[in-house]
């Protein structure tokens, strides 16, 4: 008997196993089955996807017969577009003339601009100057007056540093066994020289204090000057190109009344290109191949009316290329769908006998 369970037991679980097999195959089919039934589902959505493929490339054929048929008359108007061009060179060509001319007074009136933004920069340049000379001259009051309180704080720090060596002597004679009093040479009590102690220190630091502040306030007042030194002496140097820049403005001045004078003349020559260019501008020349330009220009709105239509068909047919995909799919859902239902039964079958 025990034998025999334990062949039992063994098939139990080879058995076990194959019911596990079979039902993730199961699952397997199931979701391909899911898969095409969700599919073919889309089947209106499809059909009309790739039914409006086929319409897009039948109008593109159409289009395309039509774009064809109009070529002719394309290829007549890049021959006139090249002779309206032609006689528009010879046009241009008596404008570069009068170009020419007018080039060899347009550096002069560059200049004419140059020299006026370099008179204006030289005059905003002495107008600064004399701005500074101001500021240099408040400057050096400043400085003076830095150097008067500087030279006050240090009057107030000796006169503190003499008050510390005072207290200092009177704390020292307080200190020893037998002192008397610092100003009437009385002995004292002992409670009352601890009262003077404790008064000649406090006045001693805040002395200190005063001193310390008073050494912060000679620090600054330094730092001050030295800055306010600093910047005096690059002013200074900046104003010594003040004669400089007077004698520039005078030849500045000469420049721009010779280049006034080229100016004038630049625009009289300009006034006559003006008219030249008119001409062109309003396309007054070969009028015969203009006007039959012209005639096709009805026939060529058309042909881009289509090439414009033909680009967008070609974007939607792009886009609509997905439903080809789509479309195969479909079919292979329809092919596919009832071989995997089968299979789907078989399965179930297996599975009952396996249990079985």
């Amino acid at each position: 008997y025990e034998e025999k369970l334990k062949e039992n037991r063994e098939e139990v679980r080879r058995l076990d196993r194959e019911i596990e097999d079979i039902r993730k195959e199961l699952e397997e089919a199931r979701k391909r089955i899911d898969a095409y039934r969700r599919t073919i589902q889309k089947e209106d959505e499809i059909l009309a996807g790739f039914n409006r493929l086929q319409e897009v490339r039948r109008e593109l054929e159409e289009l395309e017969e039509e774009i064809k048929s109009l070529s002719p008359v394309e290829e007549r108007a890049r021959k006139l577009d090249a002779k309206i061009s032609e006689e528009k060179g010879r046009l241009e060509a008596r404008l570069r003339e009068l170009r020419g001319k007018a080039e060899e007074l347009e550096g002069k009136a560059l200049a004419l601009e140059s020299h006026r933004r370099e008179l204006a920069g030289v005059d905003e340049e002495l107008r600064k100057m004399e701005e500074l000379e101001g500021e240099v001259n408040g400057w050096r009051e400043e400085l003076e007056r830095i150097r008067e309180e500087l030279a006050e704080m240090e009057r107030e720090k000796a006169i503190a540093g003499e008050e510390v060596r005072r207290l200092r002597e009177q704390l020292e004679m307080l200190g020893e066994a037998s002192a008397s009093c610092p100003l009437c040479r009385q002995p004292l009590p002992d409670h009352r020289r601890d009262e003077l102690l404790e008064e000649l220190n406090r006045n001693l630091e805040g002395k200190q204090a005063t001193i310390a502040r008073t050494e912060r306030r000679i620090e600054d007042l330094k730092q001050q000057g030295e800055e306010l030194q600093v910047r005096i002496g690059k002013a200074e140097e900046r104003l010594r190109r003040k004669g400089g820049l007077s004698a520039r403005k005078g030849m500045l001045e000469e420049k721009v009344r010779a280049a006034e004078d080229a100016a004038q003349m630049l625009e009289e020559v300009r006034a006559e290109l003006a008219k030249g260019e008119a001409l062109i501008r309003e396309g007054v020349f070969a009028p015969e191949f203009q006007a039959e330009r012209e005639a096709l220009e009805e026939s060529l709105s058309r042909l881009r009316a289509w090439k414009e239509k033909r680009d967008e068909l070609l974007q939607e047919e792009r886009a609509l290329r997905v439903w080809e995909a789509e479309r195969g799919r479909l079919d292979e859902a329809r092919e596919n769908l009832r071989r995997e239902e089968e299979r789907e039964r078989t399965l179930q079958n297996w599975l009952q006998e396996r249990k079985r």
